[in-house]
């Protein structure tokens, strides 16, 4: 296989690990692939393991790849840092291959901190210290980042509960502002997708009815509302640090020129969902159904590690 070929396999997927494209990373493996961190002394023993433990992990992180090598023996050498605030982790991957596929891995794994005090330039000499992320960063980032991770989270939450519904229950009027749980879902995707990410993202201002059907198949307005959620991730990571100072232009669809807080207007974005998916597990309350335990402080749980 030709080096260019392993390093666009290999570049492929880190991008389907950002992009949380989990069948199309699934692709570049062998079945019988493994993957060992050897920091940790743990070992996945198949592809669908691989896959499997990157797509459980607790979402708001963000990676970026620094470097990609092609060695002589055929393997490819990878620097990928990964953002996971408040912590940052740098991993060096080696990557086997078996035909046009990923059939071994060993990571090692790196944790990014501060210096020890004891290295300092009046001890050592020539020397000096730098930060990869500017002194001047945003804490709104972080706050804004763990929204859009709880809004992933919550999302995943919900529908676990929502695809156990009956096809009657879920499409019948409940008495919600938008009647139904569906109806609600598809509101979700407009406000939250088809109008507010565009308008940050893509600063366009687009139109579409509040209470428009845009997706009538429940399983395609799962799949649309978690990816939609997963995509705030790397917007949120991506933005220059004074961008949460500034104001945020847009145009409302009643077609009135609006200004606004730029990090507030964004933090009202993920407000917006929890406020509809209260919603959501009021009505299946009702409906005499189980309903999810999706406060924040939840996930935090969930997300807490060992010291």
């Amino acid at each position: 296989m030709e080096t260019d070929t392993r390093l666009a396999i290999v570049a492929s997927l880190w991008a389907a690990f950002e992009a949380r494209d989990w069948a199309g990373a699934r692709r570049l493996f062998t079945d019988a692939a493994t993957m060992t961190w050897h920091t940790s002394r743990e070992r996945l023993l198949d592809a669908d393991a691989i896959i499997r433990v990157n797509a459980i992990y607790p979402e708001g992180w963000s990676l970026q790849v620094l470097a990609l090598n092609a060695l002589q023996d055929g393997r490819v050498h990878s620097i990928a840092e990964v953002r996971h605030p408040p912590r940052c982790f740098i991993a060096n991957s080696l990557f086997r291959f078996e035909g046009s596929r990923i059939a071994q891995v060993d990571e090692y794994w790196s944790t990014v901190e501060a210096a020890p005090a004891w290295r300092t330039a009046e001890a050592i000499g020539a020397y000096e210290r730098f930060d990869e992320v500017p002194a001047n960063d945003s804490p709104l980032r972080d706050h804004l980042a763990t929204l859009a991770r709880y809004n992933v989270w919550a999302t995943r939450k919900l529908f676990e509960h929502v695809d156990a519904l009956p096809e009657a229950d879920y499409r019948r009027d409940a008495g919600l502002f938008f009647k139904s749980v569906h109806g609600t879902l598809n509101h979700l995707l407009v406000g939250e997708h088809l109008l507010w990410f565009r308008r940050f993202a893509a600063q366009e201002s687009p139109w579409v009815a509040l209470n428009a059907e845009v997706e009538p198949d429940r399983e395609r307005l799962r799949d649309r509302l978690t990816k939609g959620a997963q995509a705030w991730l790397p917007f949120i990571a991506g933005c220059d640090s004074a961008r949460f100072e500034v104001r945020f232009d847009y145009t409302t669809t009643q077609g009135i020129a609006m200004s606004l807080p730029f990090a507030a207007t964004l933090a009202h974005v993920f407000n917006h969902a929890t406020h509809h998916r209260g919603q959501i597990s009021a009505a299946i309350t009702m409906m005499g159904h189980p309903c999810p335990e999706i406060d924040l402080v939840r996930m935090l749980q969930a997300e807490r590690r060992p010291s």
